[in-house]
């Protein structure tokens, strides 16, 4: 997966353009990004890794596009 890929998905269930998401975009700037968009951008991302993040036990912390990427290069799912 690429970080355009991952922008592109999190634009997507926040109804935003993906060229507007960034990697401070969070629950915190995103005023859309609340608990079940967070539960839809983890679904989605993990549709789109075959089933990979689901194994990951500290993805539901990473509340920031920023924290999402680090977690899937520590996971070796971004390139």
């Amino acid at each position: 997966m690429t970080r355009q890929e991952v922008y592109k998905i999190i634009g997507q269930v926040l109804n935003i353009n993906p060229e507007e998401v960034t990697p401070e975009t969070g629950v915190e700037t995103a005023q859309d990004w609340d608990s079940l968009a967070h539960i839809n951008i983890l679904t989605a991302l993990d549709e789109r890794a075959n089933g990979k993040i689901s194994e990951i036990d500290d993805f539901m912390d990473a509340t920031s596009v920023k924290k999402i990427c680090e977690v899937l290069v520590k996971n070796d799912l971004l390139s």
